[in-house]
């Protein structure tokens, strides 16, 4: 499995949810997913201070979302 893969990504949040004591929902409920934005990385990138780790903290990836969608 190749590091940052969807499929390594998509297990990692599998296995982060199976820790946490699995899923609280059952098949056909219907779940709001709200991704987090902890920071507004527009304000950075305006001040010529965004860095990629910066980037990382503000945003959740995308691929976390979509592995959250077929759990």
């Amino acid at each position: 499995m190749v590091e940052g893969s969807e499929k390594a990504i998509e297990a990692m949040v599998r296995d982060a949810v199976e820790l946490a004591g699995g899923w609280p929902v059952k098949a056909g409920d219907v779940v709001l997913i709200k991704p987090n934005l902890v920071a507004s990385m527009f304000f950075l990138w305006y001040s010529g201070k965004l860095t990629e780790e910066d980037y990382q903290a503000c945003l959740t990836d995308p691929r976390v979302v979509r592995a959250l969608r077929y759990g």
